[in-house]
């Protein structure tokens, strides 16, 4: 009967610790599952407004990449009329013209090498502008790859973890060894001293 009542009891503390460990570990699983999702809820709402702003981006450029070419193109057009222009007036004109019209060929000549040294320097910022655009987006790939692998590791450690604090049948039975060998330890010592 004693030995009956300490299995009894045994069992229920068994019980109890294996049923406080297995809320635990449900707890722990339910907390995971909500972290991996919010996780992923998080990267795929961060992948959408990238690829929103990535693309809002490369529109502006397209656009202002185009409106400096047609600014370009109408430019170019301008100075061939008005150098069709002075070469013109300079052919029909008196001799006694000729040195004012020398000076308006001489400044024509020297606003367009001002105008072709600008645009050779607008060509740099904005080669210098794509390749900035570039490395910023290796930076970015790279520093989100980075903290993805980590973010990786760590869901990983979580999940070993929980699989750590909720074992397999066999760990299980392992880790009730012990209660059954001092149960039945306990039950012997009593049944030796109860006759």
């Amino acid at each position: 009967m004693l030995l009956a009542l300490v299995l009894v009891l045994v069992g229920w503390l068994w019980l109890r610790e294996h049923d406080a460990r297995v809320r635990e570990a449900a707890a722990a699983q339910r907390s995971q599952d909500s972290l991996v999702a919010a996780v992923a809820a998080v990267r795929a709402e961060a992948a959408v407004r990238y690829t929103a702003d990535s693309l809002a981006a490369q529109r502006a450029v397209r656009e202002r990449d185009a409106a400096l070419a047609r600014a370009r193109a109408d430019a170019a057009r301008t100075a061939d009329s008005l150098g069709k222009l002075l070469v013109g007036l300079a052919a029909a004109a008196p001799e006694s013209l000729q040195p004012l019209i020398d000076r308006m060929l001489a400044d024509w000549t020297a606003h367009l090498d001002a105008d072709l040294q600008e645009r050779a320097a607008a060509d740099s910022a904005l080669a210098e502008r794509d390749a900035r655009y570039v490395g910023l987006e290796g930076a970015y790939a790279a520093d989100l790859a980075a903290v993805q692998r980590q973010l990786d590791e760590a869901l990983a450690q979580l999940a070993r973890a929980n699989a750590r604090a909720a074992p397999g049948l066999l760990r299980r039975v392992w880790g009730a060894l012990p209660w059954i060998g001092g149960a039945a330890a306990g039950g012997y010592v009593v049944g030796r001293v109860a006759r």
